[in-house]
């Protein structure tokens, strides 16, 4: 559509009653028409009354708003109240309509008309071209009601949304999103939809001009330019073979073939086998195709980036978040006890919801659409609700248990996830409610963080994303950038690790979070630089094999520990019940040093020997599986005591009862600090470390001679 320039003829406005373009309406009003009801009502009137001007304006602004609407009268003229001057550029596109008074005015200078017309002020408030997109209804006759006043009002008028707001078979698909998505939260997920179709058709049509719709592309002959456009679309690069936004890539190649079979049934519909046979042809071709051409491409791409290391935020970081987030939280709630202030009741609301967020890692569209309904049924562990459970517990976990509520809300895929709250922030969030009726909030949200709005149909809130990042820049944290709302998910996946959680505690972590316990093991846990290195790392040291620069110190100093915490036989007993000799233990060290053999190197010690078959001895395990165990060493006492007290036990290679060592602890002051068990448990590594020791000897001496055997042989 054209509009006429201020220096063109004289201004024509459109009578409401015959659709006629006239000059002077009032005129042709009080002459043509002056048996209609409204002209009655200006025509008694003096001219230059102002009640007689404000019905004539009426009367024009309906009939030029009728005439722009109808494209059999209009014939491609709009008609606006103020022309633009010659010199500027602008087009039908840059006007739109006032919602009260039909009059078509510069969407630059709408505000100030709106503000005199409404009696109210519309700064910084996208409503009034909202409002203005929903009177003039720009949308193919075939939309349904909620596709035409909800979704496509909200959209961003540019050449994205123009092109799709007449294609026939783009609006039948998005009244299918209307019908399937019944949720206000869902609208922004269609109109994310409709537009990735607008894009897409906008590349095709810089591939192929001949397309002039949705209908017209679904014929095999322009599959190859569909698979060209996808790629444009989700910024393929031909170097090296990578996309730069796969999953719009994946995301077109399914909204191509739902789009297909809502033109199928079409089809069906009109009864036009031909069309619906070429349809089904292209979608044969991308069936078998487009896992080839675009789907393994997005594969290797969406892998590769999750290779790339995600910076999790530090404690210091969100430490520092969570303090600003609680003394913006108390500021506000101080000023609001003493007198209502919407900027004082906004920012307790933003901080409430950030902190809240934070707290429980919950996701932000969770977080932020939380009912009131579902808070008003929280819970408490107390005296008067879960008596039984609260006498049961202990006095620490009753302390814990005063300190939170927990009410539950609807999480993804329809989950019933939890969230907690501690007792500040209860307060936080009743002082909210409290306070809601004079922050105007409609009565009909049913939000906690609710805003003011004056869309009946379509109720505010605040929204968690935004004000993270809004808080992570205030709170001056060394990395802002990692304090968001998916990343702090990953954190406490991550961090938990830590903790060595046994499969019970991870199942109900990854309950409380609202996913699968697969998914938070797969995606939301991280690697940890500390677990590879200096746990793996280990692992593999050990496996390599004789490394003499690498092992020859620490094996040392732990054989030598061995030694001395007893994995042998004391050479301090005087009793008779040691029977290896100190010079064996003397020659015994230094047969270890020269061939060094130790529990990781005896393979390669036996192969030097013509022995590499020789299976070598396994690592025991050192830390029980419940963790580290604090061990105290023997002293020269203890050992001289207990060799007196059990060495006829050691000698015989037997173990006493638990009573024979309870009677022996009581007349032996010096072992009360130790346990039955560990004193039972010394005695057996007397035997054990008898037996291994001799062992060693045989075993060297027969190296020894193996060695000395096949030198002989080599000689011969």
């Amino acid at each position: 559509m054209y509009v006429d320039k201020s220096n063109t003829k004289s201004k024509q406005h459109c009578c409401i009653f015959c659709l006629k373009l006239q000059s002077q309406l009032a005129r042709h009003l009080e002459t043509v028409h002056r048996d209609e009801p409204e002209v009655k009502k200006f025509s008694i009137l003096p001219k230059k009354n102002p009640e007689r001007k404000k019905i004539i304006d009426i009367l024009r602004k309906k009939g030029n708003f009728k005439h722009n609407k109808i494209a059999e009268i209009n014939k491609g003229k709009l008609i606006v109240s103020r022309r633009p001057h010659k010199d500027t550029k602008n087009t039908a596109i840059h006007f739109t309509a006032c919602k009260k008074c039909n009059g078509y005015y510069a969407k630059s200078t709408i505000r100030h008309h709106v503000r005199k017309c409404f009696k109210r002020n519309f700064k910084h408030n996208r409503g009034v071209m909202v409002m203005g997109k929903k009177v003039t209804c720009r949308i193919h006759e075939a939309a349904s009601e909620q596709l035409r006043n909800i979704i496509f009002p909200i959209l961003q008028e540019d050449k994205v949304v123009r092109a799709i707001r007449f294609d026939k078979l783009v609006i039948l698909y998005g009244n299918q999103l209307c019908l399937k998505y019944t949720h206000q939260h869902q609208h922004d997920m269609i109109r994310a939809k409709l537009r990735l179709t607008g894009r897409f058709k906008l590349a095709f049509r810089e591939i192929n001009n001949k397309i002039k719709n949705f209908e017209s592309l679904y014929h095999p002959r322009n599959y190859d330019d569909c698979i060209s456009a996808i790629k444009v679309v989700a910024g393929y690069n031909n170097i090296d073979n990578t996309y730069k936004a796969p999953a719009t890539a994946t995301s077109l190649s399914t909204l191509i073939k739902k789009i297909a079979q809502v033109e199928i049934m079409e089809c069906i519909k009109q009864q036009d086998a031909e069309k619906q046979r070429l349809v089904e042809d292209f979608l044969k071709l991308l069936t078998v195709d487009i896992g080839t051409s675009v789907n393994t491409t997005v594969a290797e791409t969406q892998s590769t980036r999750k290779r790339h290391k995600v910076q999790l935020p530090s404690m210091e970081d969100i430490k520092t978040l969570y303090t600003h987030l609680k003394e913006k939280r108390i500021e506000a709630c101080t000023a609001l006890k003493q007198f209502f202030s919407f900027d004082n009741w906004l920012s307790l609301t933003e901080a409430t919801l950030t902190s809240v967020h934070v707290f429980n890692r919950r996701r932000a569209g969770e977080i932020e659409r939380t009912l009131i309904e579902d808070f008003k049924t929280y819970e408490r562990i107390n005296k008067n609700m879960y008596s039984d459970m609260y006498t049961s517990l202990s006095a620490q976990n009753k302390k814990i248990a005063e300190r939170y509520v927990r009410f539950s809300i609807r999480g993804k895929l329809g989950r019933t996830v939890p969230v907690l709250l501690p007792n500040d922030l209860l307060e936080c969030i009743n002082l909210i409610l409290q306070f809601r009726e004079e922050a105007k909030v409609p009565k009909q949200n049913p939000y906690v963080f609710g805003l003011p709005s004056n869309d009946k149909r379509r109720y505010k809130y605040l929204r968690a994303c935004t004000l993270m990042r809004k808080f992570a820049v205030e709170c001056n944290a060394v990395y802002a950038n990692t304090l968001r709302g998916t990343i702090l998910r990953k954190h406490v996946a991550t961090h938990c690790m830590q903790l060595n959680l046994n499969d019970v505690d991870v199942s109900d972590l990854a309950n409380f979070m609202g996913h699968a316990e697969k998914i938070h093991k797969d995606i939301y846990r991280q690697p940890l630089p500390s677990i590879e290195i200096l746990k793996i790392s280990q692992y593999l040291e050990a496996v390599q094999g004789y490394n003499k620069n690498d092992n020859d110190s620490s094996s040392s100093n732990e054989f030598e520990e061995d030694i001395e915490m007893g994995s042998f036989n004391n050479t301090d007993n005087t009793d008779n019940s040691d029977k290896i000799e100190a010079e064996d233990l003397h020659a015994w060290k230094d047969v270890r040093k020269k061939f060094y053999i130790n529990k990781y190197s005896y393979n390669s010690a036996l192969a030097r020997n013509g022995m590499s078959n020789y299976r070598p001895l396994l690592a025991s395990r050192r830390t029980p599986p419940y963790g580290k165990t604090k061990r105290i060493r023997w002293s020269v006492q203890e050992k001289n005591a207990a060799l007196k007290a059990f060495g006829k036990y050691i000698n015989n290679c037997t173990l006493p009862s638990f009573k024979v060592i309870q009677e022996t602890r009581k007349k032996y002051h010096v072992l009360r600090n130790r346990t039955t068990p560990q004193i039972k448990t010394w005695i057996s590594n007397q035997h054990k470390g008898h037996k291994n020791h001799v062992s060693c000897l045989i075993f060297i001496n027969f190296i020894l001679y193996s060695s000395t055997l096949i030198k002989k042989i080599s000689d011969y």
